[in-house]
């Protein structure tokens, strides 16, 4: 059970576009009825109930006073943050190389090679974007900035791509992308039946 979830919510789930379509929708609101099935990523649907909701108000200032300050700061702080990574970026595709950047500009770079798919040492906001980039010819090009939810902003170099072999996935990964791919078809199929069953239904709301 989740409680606190508005339309600003930084809930990894409750963020979801798709979930945000629905979540506020009088079916669900006033009606509590469950939501339809839907599917947040490749394999995984899911479906919720709001149990109860709050009409937006006003605080009093006292009470949120605080919340607003640290609001403003950490705002404040992440916009510093980005514009030292782009600063930092100019630099390195300038040329320049970005270990040396990095030490006269008192900022953290660190190499990693071998990165995975599901490696578990890297940031997840990361991971997940570099994996979604495509290696360019100019150097240049291969240099991405972007914030991360915890307001930091990343700088990543990409320096090579090593396309998967699927000979060289063993019986258990193999297992692993059957399940989700007959999941993601699954999920595919019972949303198609909803729409049919909800577009052939006789209902009559009393």
């Amino acid at each position: 059970e989740l409680a606190g979830v508005s339309e600003n919510t930084q809930d990894p789930l409750f963020s979801n576009v798709k979930l945000q379509r629905v979540l506020f929708s009088p079916e669900l609101l006033d009606e509590r009825l469950n939501s339809e099935l839907i599917e947040v990523d490749d394999g995984h649907a899911v479906v919720f109930r709001v149990n109860a909701f709050h009409e937006a108000s006003v605080r009093p200032l006292k009470d949120v006073k605080e919340v607003i300050r640290k609001r403003l700061a950490q705002e404040k702080a992440s916009e510093f943050a980005e514009s030292v990574g782009q600063a930092f970026m100019v630099r390195i595709k300038a040329g320049e190389e970005p270990e040396e950047v990095a030490s006269d500009m008192g900022l953290q770079w660190e190499v990693k090679e071998g990165v995975t798919r599901d490696d578990v040492m890297l940031n997840r906001e990361v991971v997940t974007r570099v994996f979604t980039l495509r290696l360019a010819s100019e150097p240049a090009d291969n240099v991405h900035g972007f914030r991360i939810l915890d307001g930091d902003f990343a700088v990543v170099a990409l320096q090579s791509v090593n396309d998967g072999d699927p000979a060289e996935i063993n019986a258990m990964e193999r297992r692993s992308v059957t399940d989700m791919l007959s999941g993601s078809f699954g999920a595919g199929d019972y949303r198609s039946y909803q729409e049919v069953a909800v577009r052939d239904a006789e209902v009559e709301r009393l």
